[in-house]
């Protein structure tokens, strides 16, 4: 095993947010709140954390 030569890790790519693929889904329809995000296909309420649209609807 080799010392750590003091260098930074290599990164895997950054995490960006984006918008949810479907504009019409302005809110959350449980708690709603606009705090939405799209995350591995996903739809999901950051503030409530439900799954509004998944993989097969988008």
């Amino acid at each position: 095993m080799r010392a750590c030569d003091g260098g930074t890790p290599p990164r895997a790519a950054e995490f960006r947010p984006r918008e949810p693929r479907l504009p019409l889904l302005a809110e959350c329809d449980v708690c709603g709140s606009e705090d939405l995000a799209e995350i591995r296909c996903k739809v999901i309420c950051r503030n409530c954390r439900t799954i509004l649209q998944s993989c097969a609807d988008l």
